[in-house]
């Protein structure tokens, strides 16, 4: 199917996708779009060409997974001090940078480590007496990992 919902109203696109799908349970379906947000709502496996050469093959969450592996967005409660909060984060073991993100919206941070620091991330931020409101694993969408496969093929 090349670009099979062009054109189509948002009903219709719904209606294509459950298509897809249930077409997919049992036969192999070859879906094409520079739509990516199509694609990451409808396959299982997703294959990048860049130049006619292959760039990525995986399912779309393992590839956006190895984009952000090591990132992890931590948000606190909005009445601890940026500052305070930004020095206990960069002095947990395994961490090695610390990003303020998103500022308008509170107190949220990007992490990188090696290693899971999850646990060691929730019992700091705890242990300091600050709420912590979620800690997750960033994960890239399609559009990311297509911008980071093709930009890597063409150097």
């Amino acid at each position: 199917l090349d670009e099979p919902t062009t054109g189509l109203d948002p009903n219709q696109v719904v209606h294509i996708r459950a298509l897809v799908r249930e077409l997919g349970q049992d036969k192999t379906v070859l879906f094409s779009s520079h739509v990516l947000q199509e694609v990451q709502a409808v396959a299982d496996r997703v294959l990048i060409l860049d130049g006619g050469r292959l760039v990525a093959d995986d399912a779309p969450d393992r590839l956006g997974a190895r984009l952000t592996q090591g990132r992890l967005t931590v948000e606190i409660g909005p009445d601890a001090p940026a500052e305070t909060v930004h020095a206990l984060l960069a002095a947990v073991p395994g961490v090695e940078a610390v990003t303020r993100v998103h500022p308008e919206a509170g107190l949220c941070f990007e992490l990188r480590a090696q290693t899971d620091v999850r646990a060691a991330v929730a019992a700091a931020v705890v242990g300091a007496g600050h709420p912590l409101l979620g800690l997750t694993a960033s994960r890239a969408d399609l559009e990311a990992v297509f911008r980071h496969v093709t930009k890597e093929s063409a150097a």
